[in-house]
């Protein structure tokens, strides 16, 4: 149980983080503005895998 809380708040900082930085990303780079939902996703995708790195899901007991 403890492993898909700490997977659920993965996602849910990955996706304030991502969301939080996109107008930055959107302002800064003018290309991205056609691409806005491609940008997020791979912003909350990144986000996610530096917060699996950094934060690993504990080990199932078995």
């Amino acid at each position: 149980m403890r492993v898909i809380a700490v997977v659920l708040a993965q996602v849910i900082i990955a996706v304030l983080v991502g969301g939080l930085s996109m107008p930055v990303v959107l302002v800064s780079i003018p290309q991205t503005r056609q691409a806005g939902p491609q940008v997020l996703l791979l912003l909350v995708a990144l986000m996610f895998g530096l917060l699996r790195l950094a934060w690993p899901a504990p080990k199932r007991d078995r």
